[in-house]
């Protein structure tokens, strides 16, 4: 005679419980929710197979894209960056932007009407970031092909550059330390290749002079916000 698994788990589990439910003229029901139905363990971690890992892998990024929120110059950004995962989570990027900056519309206009802003040009951004990447998972592209995704979070400092604008000599050139705070936006494509967006937010005091005799004013404290686009190659 053949038992299915179903008949075998009812004859060693259920039926003994109803056999001394008959004894006693009654069903402890508490007894069979906390032998079947109770919670074994309060700790749940969501698990999820990862397509394109991350982990103990180096990495390159090639980025650009403009300055935001500057009120007196337009500045076209050129980033590199060089960094490793230790984990899914956890990393470091080491960076390098350039900035090619010119007076915007506005900034001109004041020129040709003989007045002239006080303000400073940025040039370079040299810095280190912890990586943190508390945000992974997956989407459907047109019910064409499924994008794999995760977002970061960048926090470090590093060495700014920047040169304060002078109407009739040389600008004067200068650095400060900084620090920032950014964003970033992962899209995978392959196990080596994925699109990558960054907002990035980064403050420093600089020195200010005055643009028409190099008086020195008193510092101040700058945030340049920034948004770029660009591509990360993992090996």
């Amino acid at each position: 005679m053949k038992f299915k698994l179903s008949n075998l788990f009812f004859l060693f589990t259920i039926a003994p419980i109803f056999l001394m439910a008959q004894k006693n003229d009654k069903v402890d029901l508490k007894q069979i929710e906390e032998q079947f139905w109770s919670a074994k363990d309060t700790d749940f971690a969501v698990v999820q197979n990862r397509a394109f890992p991350k982990e103990k892998r180096f990495f390159i990024s090639a980025s650009t894209g403009t300055l935001m929120n500057d009120p007196f110059v337009n500045s076209t950004i050129t980033r590199y960056s060089f960094g490793y995962f230790f984990s899914e989570r956890w990393g470091f990027e080491i960076a390098n932007e350039d900035f090619a900056s010119s007076d915007n519309k506005a900034t001109q206009y004041f020129k040709s009407q003989n007045q002239y802003p006080n303000y400073n040009l940025l040039k370079n951004y040299k810095s280190i970031s912890l990586t943190w990447v508390p945000f992974y998972a997956k989407m459907s592209f047109l019910d064409r092909m499924i994008l794999y995704f995760d977002m970061q979070f960048n926090v470090g400092g590093g060495i700014k550059s920047y040169e304060s604008y002078q109407q009739n000599t040389t600008n004067v050139s200068d650095t400060t330390t900084g620090f920032h705070f950014d964003i970033s936006q992962n899209i995978f494509f392959s196990r080596n290749f994925a699109l990558r967006m960054d907002i990035k937010n980064q403050w420093s005091t600089q020195n200010r002079m005055r643009s028409i005799n190099s008086a020195t004013l008193e510092p101040e404290l700058t945030n340049d916000t920034s948004l770029l686009f660009g591509i990360n190659f993992f090996f």
